[in-house]
C-alpha cells in the first residue's frame, strides 16, 4: 500500500502497461512510416533506411507482415493485473543494474566477435581513408564523424603496433566506434 494514495502499486500497472504500449506503437510507426519513404520517395534523402532494397521482393513482404502482425497483436491483447503482476514479481528478484551489466557485456562481446572483417560495404571504405586525413565532419554524418575521428586520435596508438598502416588502423578504431555505439543502444 502507498501511504500517500491509500492504494495498491499493482492498481496502476494496467495503466502504465498500457501507456509503455502505446507508445511502443507510435515509436513502431514512425520506423515503418520512414522504411516506407526510404524505399519510394525520399530515397535519396533516407539512404540509411533503404535496407529492403538490397533484398529480394519476397524479404520485404515477410518483414512487413511481421511488423504489421505484431502491432496488430500489442494492439488487440488485452492488459491485464495478472499478466503485470508476474512481470513485476519476477524483476524484483534480480536488481535492475546487475541484469542490465550483465546484457551489456554479453552484447559487447558479441558484438566485437562477430564485427565485420571487411572494409568494403557501407561507410567503412570512406571511413578507413578519410580517418587518416584527419577528416572529423561528413555533411550527412557530422556527429558521427567527429567522434569516429575523436577515437582514432585517442585509441590509433593502441591499434598501430606490428606496423599497422592508418587504414588498418582506422578500421579497429572504427569497429570500436560500432562496439560502443551497440552496447550505448543495449
Amino acid at each position: 500500500m502507498s501511504a500517500a494514495s491509500g492504494s495498491s502499486d499493482n492498481e496502476n500497472t494496467p495503466q502504465a502497461l498500457a501507456t509503455y504500449k502505446t507508445v511502443f506503437l507510435i515509436l513502431a510507426g514512425a520506423c515503418v512510416i520512414l522504411q516506407a519513404a526510404g524505399l519510394g520517395p525520399l530515397r535519396d534523402s533516407f539512404w540509411g533506411f533503404h535496407l529492403y532494397a538490397f533484398l529480394p521482393k519476397a524479404a520485404v513482404v515477410v518483414a512487413w507482415i511481421i511488423v504489421i502482425g505484431a502491432a496488430a497483436f500489442l494492439l488487440l491483447r488485452p492488459v491485464s493485473p495478472l499478466s503485470a503482476g508476474g512481470v513485476g514479481c519476477v524483476a524484483r528478484r534480480i536488481p535492475d543494474w546487475t541484469g542490465l551489466l550483465l546484457v551489456t557485456i554479453v552484447s559487447v562481446l558479441l558484438f566485437w566477435l562477430l564485427r565485420s572483417q571487411q572494409s568494403l560495404l557501407g561507410d567503412s571504405l570512406p571511413l578507413m581513408i578519410d580517418l587518416p586525413k584527419g577528416q572529423d565532419f561528413h555533411p550527412r554524418q557530422p556527429l558521427t564523424m567527429w567522434l569516429q575521428q575523436a577515437l582514432y586520435k585517442s585509441l590509433g596508438g593502441v591499434f598501430e603496433a606490428d606496423g599497422a598502416t592508418p587504414p588498418d588502423v582506422a578500421f579497429k578504431t572504427t569497429a570500436v566506434g560500432s562496439v560502443l555505439a551497440g552496447a550505448a543502444f543495449v
